[in-house]
This record gives structure tokens, sequence and C-alpha cells, in this order.
């Protein structure tokens, strides 16, 4: 009897998967809690964090039927608008922070502009930001910083025939011109070091 009830036991009945919760409805003070919770774990633009709260709101609404999507935005535009007063909103400072993160990854200046157009900034604060954070030799700077971060050319450690070809290829798809690449594999490594301990 105990054998037939271990059995039942660690029988492979399928389990029945829990319902997953209703989104919540649409309020002042949720979208205030929430924008919140979002801005403590994510840095982001006006236009983003409305992008984001813009999602869970039509997802509230199309499950609960109100309020309207006028309603709503209205209530997110106050949101907004507290919390670039309050300072967690702050475009030029977001630009800044992320201009500076991508161009240490080795991301190209033609690449972090786009990148900023896509947060939804304004081309007035994306040239700022990019005056403030990029030197002269921004293209050649990123540029090595990619291929170091990638193995390729001088910090290659085991260089094969057609490691020309993958860098030019790394490079071109990444925004870096010909003139840059030809420039960056022209380079010999003490050059290089000593031009990103400029970072």
């Amino acid at each position: 009897m105990a054998k037939k009830k271990d059995n039942q036991k660690f029988s492979s009945s399928p389990q029945k998967r829990s319902e997953p919760k209703p989104p919540k409805k649409i309020t002042a003070s949720y979208l205030q809690n929430s924008g919140l919770y979002y801005l403590q774990r994510f840095p982001a633009s006006r236009a983003h964090f409305q992008f984001i709260m813009m999602r869970k709101i039509n997802r509230s609404i199309k499950h609960h039927g109100d309020p309207s999507v006028e309603d709503a935005q209205a209530m997110l535009d106050k949101v907004t608008d507290t919390f670039t007063e309050l300072g967690y909103l702050n475009d030029q400072q977001y630009a800044i922070g992320l201009s500076r993160s991508l161009f240490r990854k080795g991301i190209s200046p033609k690449m972090i502009e786009h990148r900023l157009k896509q947060k939804g900034l304004e081309q007035d604060i994306i040239d700022e930001a990019l005056g403030e954070i990029l030197p002269d030799n921004a293209n050649m700077l990123a540029a090595l910083q990619l291929l170091k971060r990638r193995r390729y050319g001088i910090f290659a450690t085991h260089p094969d025939k057609k490691e020309e070809q993958k860098i030019l290829g790394l490079l071109a798809r990444s925004g870096f011109s010909y003139q840059t690449a030809s420039r960056v594999m022209a380079i010999d490594m003490d050059e290089a070091l000593d031009l990103l301990d400029t970072l």
C-alpha cells in the first residue's frame, strides 16, 4: 500500500497554471507610484517615460474599459511634469549620462546620436550632450574601445587570416567610417593604450 501511495504522490498529472494578474486600474496615484518605481530602476527621458507608462495605460484600459485614454493621458502629463520639477526626469542629464555610457562601450558618435533620438530627445539637447561628452578624436577612441571589448585587431588573442575583413565589417555596422577603420587597423599597441587612457 505504501508503494501505491508513493506512486500517486509523484504522478505526472498536469499542474494548473495560475492566471495572470489583471492590470491595475489607472488612477493618478497609481501612475505616480508605478512611475516612481520604474525611474528608481531605469533612467529615462520624458518621452521614453511616457511611452513606457502609456503601454501600462493601454493594457489597463483594455481590461477595465475606463478611464478614457484622454483622461489617462492628462493624469500622466501631470505626473510627468511633477517628476520633471522634482528632478526625477531631466532630459539633459539623461542625454549626458547615456552618451557617456555608450561612448565608453565603444559606440560610435553617429550611433549614439541615433540612440538618443530613439529615446525621444530633442536635437538641441542631443547636440549639447554630445558636445560636452565627445572629444575631438571621439571616433578613434570609440572604435579602439569597441575592438578592445571584442578582442579584435591588436587586442586579438588569436588573430586569423580574415581579421581585417572582420574588423571592417564590425566597424561599418557600428557606424564608423572607412577612414576611421583604416586608422584603427594601422595603429600600434602603445599608441592605442595611450589614447584609451584618456577615456
